[in-house]
């Protein structure tokens, strides 16, 4: 019975008792008695899930609010720890029912999982209600998704002809570098629609967004392709957008770091590779000042990122970005940056990730 349990639950964590002993042939108070007997072997949740002990288990939850945020995600990696680090093969990541997921938190569980399988493990995506893998598959979480990831309940079948672009208010994760598709035209012909009042500069955000994704396709080297897509979000007094470009190469320090002391002996001494605040502040000064390029022999380069800083403090944003093992936070008020947010010492994530939001409308102004 064990070697069938053993092959079941590598293929499918999260079988509950009765599913083992339908496909086994057995009686399940059988399968049950054998799991409670091991429990250094097999662990049991409270939805009754069995999983082997030393399969990493990743659930992804909120503790009131039904939305799921990115900040969720961060903290299920602090509780379980980085997957790309973690010694298991096997990784089952659950996003539990009822929960709704923004934009930016399903650009990092899509990350988590992609990246996963690029360093060998075998993984699994649990989405917990109709609703939630509706929406994902709408968003095109799929079409992005590597193939080797198997879902439960199932995997939608492909919705790239069927909708892409049919909806103004949701630029569908779009594959970075893909021919013939212009991810900051999209953005903008959505932002026209969804702001026809002119309250944002539409040209501005189609600066940013081409800029952040030329960037992070020069800085990836990675075979999987990063991708981009952007949300409307008519919450509350004031819509607002969501835009993410996200990746899973070497990220924008671990491109730059490299190259600093041979092209910016200057910066090489303000900025150690030893200091864990290099890479926030290496990331702030390419925003805040530019001038900072992996690309040896041409002095002109290192002004994409300045340049989405700049669009960002036209539109008042704020830009999240989280690579490797830290995270920084930078908002634009009246064309001035504040003083960046860090997070340090976070569980490992590859690649580049970037959030950008802004309000589509000024605040109101009561009499």
């Amino acid at each position: 019975m064990q070697k069938g349990i053993e092959t079941i639950l590598k293929r499918s964590p999260g079988s509950k008792a009765k599913d083992l002993a339908k496909e086994l042939g057995v009686d399940k108070t059988a399968v049950n008695s054998f799991l409670y007997s091991m429990p250094a072997e097999y662990a049991v949740d409270k939805d009754f899930k069995w999983t082997r002990t030393k399969d990493l288990k990743f659930v992804i939850t909120t503790q009131r609010a039904t939305w799921v945020v990115s900040d969720h995600v961060e903290k299920a990696l602090q509780k379980y720890g980085s997957p790309i680090e973690n010694p298991s093969k096997y990784l089952n990541i659950e996003i539990e029912k009822d929960r709704r997921l923004l934009l930016d938190a399903i650009s990092k569980i899509l990350a988590l999982a992609n990246q996963a399988v690029q360093v060998g493990k075998i993984v699994s995506l649990e989405v917990g209600s109709t609703e939630t893998l509706s929406y994902l598959n709408r968003a095109h979480f799929f079409e992005r998704l590597h193939p080797d990831v198997s879902v439960k309940p199932y995997r939608p079948e492909s919705t790239d002809e069927k909708f892409n672009g049919k909806n103004y208010k949701i630029v569908e994760l779009q594959k970075i570098g893909e021919p013939g598709t212009n991810v900051p035209k999209m953005i903008r012909n959505s932002l026209e629609q969804s702001a026809p009042d002119q309250q944002i500069n539409i040209t501005a955000v189609q600066c940013a967004i081409s800029e952040l994704v030329s960037n992070v396709e020069e800085h990836s080297r990675t075979p999987y392709p990063g991708f981009a897509g952007l949300q409307c979000y008519e919450r509350g007094p004031r819509p607002a957008v969501m835009m993410v470009v996200s990746d899973n190469g070497l990220g924008i320090c671990g491109t730059l770091l490299p190259v600093l002391g041979s092209k910016y002996p200057e910066l090489a001494k303000r900025f150690s590779a030893n200091d864990p605040n290099t890479g926030p502040n290496l990331i702030f000064k390419a925003f805040t000042e530019g001038g900072v390029s992996q690309v040896m022999d041409d002095e002109s380069r290192g002004t994409g990122l300045h340049t989405s800083g700049r669009s960002a403090a036209n539109l008042n944003a704020d830009v999240i970005i989280r690579q490797d093992k830290f995270e920084i936070e930078m908002q634009f008020r009246d064309g001035k940056v504040r003083p960046p947010k860090v997070k340090l010492d976070l569980p490992k994530l590859l690649g580049t990730h970037v959030t950008f939001n802004f309000f589509l409308t000024k605040p109101k102004i009561s009499a």
